[in-house]
C-alpha cells in the first residue's frame, strides 16, 4: 500500500497521560511497599525492576486494576506488546467500563497485527459515541483502517461511507474510498476517487503519490505521473514510498540512472520490500546496459 498510509502505536501518549497514583492498591500493606517501590524505580527508568516489583505486590493484591496498567505500560517500554496486551486484557475484565484502558489495548492488538480483536474493541467503542459526531468520525477512521489491513475491504468500505454520510468531503474518507477501489481492482474508480481527493484537497501529497504510483503500476500516463510525483515530493522530500514512486516511474520512463538515485534514497530510508524490488531491477537493468558498452 503506497501513500505513506500508516497504522502505528501511539505509546508515548499513553505514557505521559497515565497519572502515577497509589488508590486502587490496598495502603498500609507489603503489597503498597512494593508498589512505591515500583514507581520509583519506574521514574529512575529502571523499567524491570518496576515490573519485579509491581508483580510482587500484584501477587498479595490481584484485583487492583492500576497494578496491572503499571505492568503493562512498563512492558511497552520494554517493547513487550505481547505481555502488555495480557495485562490491558485483565484490566479490561476488571474494569469494563474502562474506555482508556480498552483503547491502549486495542492499539497493542495493532501492534501486533491482530486486527480483528483490535477492530473489535473500536466497535464496542463507536457504539458507546455514536451521538459524538467528533468521535464517531474519529473511531470509524480507525475501524476503516483496520478493517483495510485486514483485506476486509467491504467492511472498510462500509466505514468510510457512513463518515462520508456524516461529512461528504471528508478527506480521509474520500482517499480511503479511492483505496479499497485500488486493492480490489477497480482501476477506473480509484483513479477518479484519488482525482476527487485532488479536486477538494489539491495539496494532498498521498493522494498525488497514490495516484502517481497507480499509473506507473498500470503504464499509463506516466509523464503526468511523474509531475504528481514530484510534486508529492516537494511536500514530503524524505518520504521513503514518495521517492520509490518517482524513482519508479524514472525507470519506466528510461532514466536508469535518476530511477537509481531515487531508488537508493528510498531504500536507505526505509526497508520495504517493494523499494529493494523495485532497486534490483533498476540494478540488474544498469548491468545490462553497461555489458552493451
Amino acid at each position: 500500500m503506497r501513500g505513506g498510509f500508516v497504522a502505528t502505536l501511539a505509546i508515548a501518549i499513553f505514557l505521559s497521560s497515565c497519572a502515577y497514583h497509589a488508590p486502587g492498591v490496598r495502603k498500609a500493606s507489603y503489597a503498597y511497599s512494593r508498589y512505591m517501590k515500583g514507581l520509583l524505580s519506574d521514574r529512575l527508568g529502571s523499567i524491570d525492576d518496576a515490573v519485579s516489583f509491581y508483580r510482587d505486590a500484584q501477587k498479595l493484591d490481584k484485583e487492583s486494576p492500576v497494578l496491572h496498567e503499571q505492568i503493562g505500560l512498563g512492558f511497552i517500554r520494554l517493547n513487550d506488546f505481547k505481555k502488555a496486551a495480557s495485562e490491558f486484557e485483565k484490566i479490561a475484565g476488571l474494569s469494563p467500563e474502562d474506555d482508556h484502558a480498552r483503547y491502549v489495548l486495542a492499539l497493542l492488538y495493532v501492534q501486533l497485527n491482530d486486527f480483528k480483536k483490535a477492530a473489535g474493541i473500536y466497535t464496542g467503542l463507536l457504539e458507546k459515541n455514536l451521538q459524538d459526531r467528533t468521535q464517531s468520525i474519529g473511531l470509524r477512521r480507525i475501524l476503516s483502517q483496520l478493517y483495510f489491513l485486514d483485506a476486509d475491504f467491504a467492511a472498510a468500505g462500509r466505514e468510510t461511507g457512513e463518515i462520508l454520510k456524516i461529512s461528504p468531503v471528508d478527506e480521509w474518507a474520500l482517499y480511503m474510498t479511492a483505496m479499497i477501489a485500488s486493492e480490489q481492482g477497480r482501476l477506473q474508480e480509484a483513479i477518479e476517487g484519488f482525482k476527487l481527493v485532488l479536486s477538494h484537497y489539491p495539496d494532498s501529497a498521498d493522494a498525488m503519490n497514490s495516484l502517481a504510483y497507480m499509473y506507473a503500476e498500470h503504464e499509463i500516463e506516466l509523464a503526468a505521473a511523474l509531475v504528481l510525483a514530484e510534486k508529492a515530493l516537494e511536500f514530503e522530500p524524505a518520504n521513503a514510498a514518495y521517492l520509490d514512486t518517482a524513482g519508479w516511474l524514472y525507470f519506466k520512463l528510461g532514466d536508469i540512472d535518476r530511477a537509481y538515485e531515487y531508488l537508493k534514497r528510498a531504500s536507505i530510508l526505509m526497508f520495504d520490500p517493494v523499494i529493494l524490488d523495485h532497486l534490483k531491477k533498476v540494478e540488474q537493468t544498469q548491468k545490462q546496459l553497461e555489458k552493451v558498452k
